[in-house]
């Protein structure tokens, strides 16, 4: 049906930063929401140096769009050693007192929206880096949703010593974000107007409007405009 309107292009949204941060390690009885680390995994087996880390995010970047591509991209600043191994990214329930986050009180994990196998900061080695995890599946959630914020929990094997790691905090400058590109559809195109050779109007009685014209092929125009000032054809 004309007018069609192409919109071609995918827009990157505003790296969107935690409102929340914290790890839970089992054993410990603090808050750890001051920390400049976020822990997953294990270094002793399943023992007491376990730990799991949350994240809450604000849906304000997103919120109504069409997500094409999302990833929490992490500082990695420790690992038991360069062999890589994964960690994950589970979504969870929403949590209530964040302060109040503790290994004995702190929310089971939803669904598996992510994972990277990487190893950073044990060595020269494998240096301390970002690492990128992809989770649209879990933004695109977010931005459909009714909430206006989101956790997510970060984990990896409690019982494998090589899947410990540190990352770093929003207390830190290398602090976690999320990275998005999206789509909203074009602004509604202008109604549309016949080109060259001359045409002619008519209105019969019964009020309807007609256009006639001499050419066997005439071409219309119209115009639109991107919500997100990119080019429309």
């Amino acid at each position: 049906m004309f007018p069609i309107t192409i919109d071609p292009n995918y827009a990157t949204g505003a790296n969107t930063y935690p409102l929340f941060d914290a790890y839970v390690q089992r054993g410990n009885t603090y808050d750890a929401s001051a920390e400049t680390q976020l822990k997953v995994g294990t270094s002793d087996g399943g023992g007491p140096i376990t730990a799991r880390s949350f994240l809450k995010f604000g849906f304000t970047n997103f919120k109504n769009l069409q997500i094409k591509s999302a990833s929490l991209s992490l500082y990695e600043t420790h690992s038991y050693s360069c062999t890589a191994k994964p960690f994950y990214v589970h979504s969870t329930a929403s949590i209530a007192d964040p302060t109040a986050l503790r290994w004995s009180n702190q929310p089971g994990a939803g669904t598996q929206y992510g994972s990277a196998t990487v190893a950073k900061g044990y060595s020269s080695s494998c240096a301390d880096d970002r690492v990128s995890v992809p989770i649209t599946g879990l933004v695109s959630w977010w931005a459909d949703n009714a909430y206006t914020t989101g956790w997510l929990r970060l984990s990896a094997s409690e019982t494998d010593n090589y899947g410990w790691k540190k990352f770093a905090s929003s207390e830190t400058s290398t602090d976690p974000y999320i990275t998005f590109t999206y789509n909203r559809k074009p602004n509604a195109a202008s109604a549309p107007v016949m080109k060259a050779p001359e045409s002619y109007q008519f209105t019969p009685v019964s009020g309807s409007t007609y256009w006639f014209t001499s050419a066997s092929k005439p071409t219309f125009t119209s115009t639109a405009s991107d919500p997100d000032r990119w080019g429309t054809r």
